[in-house]
């Protein structure tokens, strides 16, 4: 049996997304004053990011809608949370920006080389590069590097306004 557009939006993995989306707008209301919410719906999402893959691998659901809303939601929510590290960080700005800059060239040229290699998912195939390879291929390193630079940049973010013992967990969470 076809699956009809009206199926694919419904998939688990997508309804898992429009929870991320809804989540983005959460964190950008949140974040000029709540930065233990906004801190929380950055990391939720982060570990959605994880779940919904699983459910895409799990059911059987991958699609392109839901590989781009994916992909889209990943930068935004990442783009959003380093830049809001530019402005409570100004003496930093140039470092947060160009890392944005990365994120987006970045992901840009890497969904550019999956449709002009013909696949029909956003990965690419990485066994000509070790390096990629090893990171795409172990749910391990590929999860604890994203769960990392996560922690980081949330840490980051909540340190700016912390004082006290709560300074010290989340700098045991930074080094």
């Amino acid at each position: 049996m076809a699956r009809t557009a009206k199926d694919v939006l419904l998939f688990i993995p997508n309804l898992i997304g429009y929870v991320r989306i809804f989540l983005l707008f959460c964190f950008i209301y949140l974040v000029p004053a709540h930065y233990y919410l906004a801190s929380c719906c950055y990391l939720f999402n982060v570990w959605l990011d994880d779940l919904d893959g699983i459910a895409a691998r799990y059911f059987k659901q991958c699609s392109s809608f839901g590989a781009t809303m994916d992909l889209l939601t990943d930068i935004c929510f990442t783009g959003l949370m380093i830049g809001t590290l530019t402005l409570v960080y100004p003496n930093y700005a140039f470092v947060f920006q160009l890392s944005i800059v990365f994120l987006f060239a970045g992901h840009m040229m890497y969904l550019r080389a999956s449709v002009a290699t013909g696949n029909k998912t956003h990965k690419l195939d990485m066994r000509k590069n070790f390096i990629l390879h090893l990171y795409y291929n172990n749910e391990i390193i590929f999860m604890s590097t994203i769960y990392c630079h996560a922690w980081f940049i949330t840490m980051l973010y909540v340190l700016r306004f912390t004082q006290g013992p709560v300074v010290y967990f989340f700098n045991m969470g930074l080094w």
